[in-house]
């Protein structure tokens, strides 16, 4: 159980980074745009945190249940994202390392 909850918390923590690495999204949140090199980084930070989630899915479940259950939990952490951002953008944004604290938490309990 714990595992899936990391694998969540990383997924949504990918969508997140992802979305804000939009120049309009960005603006969205912070009413400014953002640099390039910013843009990149959460791009960059956005993919991170998918491959440690797809890689901890397949370490978990092997390699046919652990990428249905990687590719599951991505879309439904693109789902919590976007309804969430419109209506709630704070919390939107608040979650993602919310989730990651939550992610570490359940990888290091027994």
């Amino acid at each position: 159980m714990s595992s899936i909850v990391a694998v969540f918390a990383l997924d949504y923590l990918s969508w997140a980074l992802l979305c804000l690495g939009l120049p309009r999204h960005y603006a969205g949140h912070f009413g400014v745009y953002p640099d390039a090199r910013r843009a990149r980084l959460l791009r960059f930070g956005g993919w991170l945190p998918a491959g440690m989630a797809w890689a901890l899915s397949v370490d978990e479940w092997s390699w046919d249940i652990g990428t249905v259950a990687w590719a599951t939990s991505w879309m439904v952490a693109a789902m919590g994202w976007v309804v969430l951002q419109p209506y709630r953008p704070r919390l939107a944004r608040m979650l993602a390392p919310t989730l990651l604290v939550l992610a570490v938490l359940c990888r290091l309990s027994p």
